[in-house]
């Protein structure tokens, strides 16, 4: 199988991280906080810092205008690209970008939400909840945003295949997965089912109601949080 980019936390379950990648936004660095428009205590930002608003970004960081207003940001593979204030962060669309470090939705700006990890919340377009909520606590079954740190939707996830069978696994946007296990003997099974995530924990359940539970850790998923997942960006066999 094709394996993660990044194996430092292949045989720790416990490690934290959040980061990784490379891929969406653009790029510039980061610092303050000012104001404009409130929207319920919101304030604009137009600073030019990690978060703000697209216009002058500061020098290292580009606009990613997909966001609403634009957002200033950077590329990053760790958490030190992005300096103090911002956290990185593997999108679903797949990569590493610093996003703006919050604590509570009235640090972030009109239209945006701290939403993440426990202990590295971001401020991310949309409302609380689904992936983290205000303060990194919450879940649900799914959604947009940063999904615990980890690229969670785009390709499969499976162990290391062994020459006489394998296993994958493909979680989708809509809180549904699909899942094909392979034999030498038997060929290829297909099963699916749905999941439900409260970082670091992904709960999944087989469509005969068979539970599965996984931990996610760095850029790895954790089945019963002993065996290791890996992300591939195809089928992993």
């Amino acid at each position: 199988m094709v394996d993660n980019q990044n194996d430092d936390d292949d045989n720790d379950p416990n490690q934290n991280g959040n980061g990784g990648g490379v891929n969406p936004g653009g790029g510039n660095q980061g610092g303050g906080n000012q104001g404009g428009g409130n929207q319920g205590g919101q304030q604009e930002r137009a600073d030019g810092t990690i978060g703000s608003s697209c216009g002058s970004c500061q020098a290292g960081l580009q606009c990613d205008s997909s966001p609403p207003g634009g957002y200033c940001t950077k590329l990053c593979q760790s958490q030190q690209e992005c300096g103090a204030g911002a956290y990185c962060y593997s999108l679903q669309q797949g990569g590493g970008v610093c996003l703006d470090a919050c604590n509570s939705d009235q640090d972030c700006r009109p239209g945006y939400s701290c939403q993440g990890d426990a202990g590295a919340t971001v401020c991310y377009p949309g409302a609380s909840g689904g992936n983290g909520g205000g303060n990194g606590s919450g879940g649900g079954s799914n959604t947009s945003g940063p999904t615990c740190g980890v690229d969670l939707f785009s390709g499969w996830w499976a162990p290391e295949c062994s020459s006489v069978g394998c296993e994958q696994y493909q979680f989708l946007s809509n809180g549904t997965f699909q899942y094909e296990f392979w034999t030498y003997a038997s060929g290829t099974m297909y099963d699916s089912g749905t999941w439900s995530i409260s970082c670091p924990n992904l709960s999944g359940r087989f469509s005969d109601g068979r539970a599965v539970d996984f931990v996610i850790q760095g850029t790895n998923i954790y089945r019963d949080g002993t065996t290791r997942f890996a992300h591939c960006s195809g089928k992993c066999y």
